[in-house]
């Protein structure tokens, strides 16, 4: 008996510096976020790329940083960011980007407009070895540039009430066990992010993983606590919260997994996700 005790008196102590350590690297992972963007875009401190992006980043490595950030800095000269949303599960990192600047040179396509405005990019980084790795992102200059009233009109309304329909199928299709209704959301090149796990890529791909699901009763809801609208792109952050039981076997688990989504406009208007990463139930 005392030998068992001992044993998992080894296993909780594992159990904790485990978890301590991977909490300190991804407050690691969150500071090199913040430090890049402060070198490169305020500071226009370009070569910092090299400390911070894998070589095979973007398939050209630190090179195609430094010209992203030259491009953005000689279009704006007075730029300058903000980091104001850090989430970190596992090696993934997403973050959310303020700009604000004079666009005083052609950028993504704009000519120069003189135009003083703010944007936002949300972005999700995938760290390797200390360095960026791989990114996706989105972001609202188009339409902060192209149409500086920005989102808050009837068609922002209809797009807003859209997307939470989406929330609303998510919980729907799980609480009817429908693998079809759920499939619906995602776009063909959906990203799904699991806790601690590599991404799914891939619809289909996406759609095998979901099959343990398969037989389980749900009984949630999925509440949106924010939504904000990139032009074609939408941010959405929920969590699905109810009760799960798999199987007659095993026990009611009480659910509260919050996500965060990013969603694309099809060519019929609706909305679907693109980008679905979602933290270890609470």
């Amino acid at each position: 008996m005392k030998t068992v005790n001992f044993l998992l008196c080894v296993l909780i102590i594992l159990s904790y510096f485990s978890c301590s350590e991977e909490s300190k690297i991804q407050e690691q992972y969150k500071d090199l976020i913040i430090r890049a963007n402060d070198e490169m875009l305020n500071k226009g401190n370009l070569d910092f790329a090299d400390e911070v992006f894998a070589t095979n980043y973007g398939n050209r490595g630190p090179v195609y940083v430094k010209e992203m950030m030259s491009e953005k800095r000689t279009a704006f000269p007075d730029i300058h960011v903000s980091i104001d949303l850090l989430v970190a599960e596992g090696n993934m990192i997403s973050w959310r980007r303020t700009n604000t600047g004079t666009h005083e040179g052609e950028f993504m396509g704009v000519p120069a407009t003189g135009k003083k405005i703010k944007w936002r990019d949300m972005v999700v980084s995938r760290i390797v070895n200390k360095k960026i790795v791989e990114e996706w992102g989105v972001s609202n200059f188009g339409e902060k540039i192209r149409q500086p009233s920005t989102n808050t009109g009837t068609g922002a309304e209809k797009d807003i009430e859209a997307i939470k329909e989406v929330a609303d199928r998510i919980a729907k299709a799980l609480n009817e066990n429908n693998p079809k209704m759920t499939m619906d959301l995602y776009s063909d090149n959906a990203i799904m992010i699991p806790y601690g796990k590599q991404a799914i890529i891939g619809k289909e791909a996406i759609r095998v993983r979901n099959l343990y699901r398969e037989g389980s009763v749900y009984n949630v809801t999925y509440p949106v606590e924010d939504i904000r609208l990139f032009g074609e792109w939408a941010l959405m952050i929920g969590a699905l919260k109810g009760t799960w039981k798999k199987d007659a076997e095993t026990d009611i688990i009480t659910v509260n997994n919050w996500s965060i989504n990013i969603l694309h406009r099809q060519p019929d208007n609706s909305w679907k996700m693109t980008y679905n990463m979602f933290n270890k139930n609470d």
